[in-house]
């Protein structure tokens, strides 16, 4: 008799964990990652604008890729830690990031960081 309790104890308890403790948010709504600068990293042109530190180049390009739905802030730097600063804190932030470090003929090694938020 007291198996047949046991199996029905951890029945109930079963079914309260998935009921009550769902695994994601009803409420929340999640926005898929659009995984940018992977697709951006074997474009020449964009290589050649990251090694010039060439800002009008790197925003056309990433403009011309991004919904106009978002904003973003851009962070390339040297240093592989390097914090992003203006972030909004009443967003969800997405990021991407890819390291390069050059094209066939020149060694500039930089980490490029795009955050990206719904407007």
């Amino acid at each position: 008799m007291r198996t047949v309790e046991a199996i029905i104890a951890v029945f109930i308890t079963f079914v309260f964990v998935i009921y009550f403790f769902p695994t994601e948010a009803a409420t929340e709504s999640r926005k898929p990652n659009l995984n940018l600068l992977p697709v951006l990293e074997k474009n020449d042109a964009f290589r050649r604008c990251i090694i010039e530190e060439n800002t009008t180049c790197i925003n056309a390009t990433i403009e011309a890729i991004l919904p106009g739905s978002y904003s973003y802030i851009l962070n390339i730097s040297e240093n592989p830690n390097a914090e992003a600063t203006g972030l909004p804190a009443d967003k969800r932030i997405y990021a991407d990031s890819v390291y390069l470090v050059g094209n066939e003929t020149d060694l500039h090694p930089r980490t490029i960081r795009l955050y990206y938020w719904g407007k």
